[in-house]
């Protein structure tokens, strides 16, 4: 099926965060972590460009991405754990990304 890939993708980045949050040695996670960003771009402009997603829908998830992105980055420098809003962030864009509804108020 055609969103398949980044389903997986999206889920592999977000249980990537979960393992982070709760261990010592994430370093090694993270940079996977960051890989799978990277890949979730790329699918989400071959999606574009396939005309599989409209603009708005690609604009919001590459935007979303790179919010992730620069936390995962920040989080690798800093080597602390994520706060509340990353992790929720996550959530929030491994959702939209798969097509799952998801209200974070509920």
């Amino acid at each position: 099926m055609r969103g398949d890939r980044i389903q997986k993708t999206a889920l592999d980045v977000l249980e990537g965060l979960v393992d982070a949050t709760y261990t010592r040695k994430r370093q090694s996670i993270l940079k996977r972590v960051n890989l799978g960003l990277e890949r979730l771009r790329y699918l989400m402009r071959l999606s574009y460009d396939l005309k599989y997603i409209e603009m708005r829908r690609y604009e919001h998830a590459i935007r979303k991405l790179d919010e992730i992105g620069r936390q995962v980055g920040g989080w690798l420098k800093a080597r602390a754990r994520p706060g509340p809003v990353m992790m929720r962030t996550a959530v929030i864009i491994c959702a939209a990304i798969s097509g799952v509804r998801f209200d974070p108020l509920r």
